[in-house]
């Protein structure tokens, strides 16, 4: 896999981590803006903005199942992998998807090339 490869995956995973940022942001905002006094309708929501979000939750779930899905088959094909682990990494992915993601490319995708990463040990001598 290709340097720049590797390093769009490392982007693409990040992007439910800041999803989930800004979602966060966004209920605290309109929870201020309750009590400020600031909302508009009963709900508090207009119903567009209520679309765009819905249409966005909608895509970032879709988003983190494509790389769940690319991330088990990398796991089962990736030799740095030690065997004895992929079990554990199966479950850790699917249970801790958008936290595991980040940590399985930091371990066993970043340094691909032959440049030891974190979850290699660098030969003695």
């Amino acid at each position: 896999m290709s340097r720049g490869l590797r390093l769009l995956i490392g982007a693409a995973t990040l992007v439910p981590i800041l999803y989930l940022g800004g979602f966060i942001g966004f209920w605290i905002s309109l929870g201020l803006g309750m009590f400020s006094g600031h909302l508009r309708g009963a709900v508090g929501i207009e119903p567009s903005v209520m679309g765009v979000f819905v249409a966005s939750q909608c895509l970032v779930t879709a988003w983190v199942v494509g790389l769940l899905v690319f991330y088990v088959v990398d796991l089962f094909r990736n030799p740095r992998v030690p065997s004895e682990s992929r079990t554990l990494w199966a479950v850790v992915l699917f249970l801790g998807n958008i936290v595991a993601m980040p940590i399985y490319w930091a371990l066993y995708i970043r340094g691909e090339d032959g440049t030891p990463s974190a979850g290699t040990v660098p030969p003695a001598g």
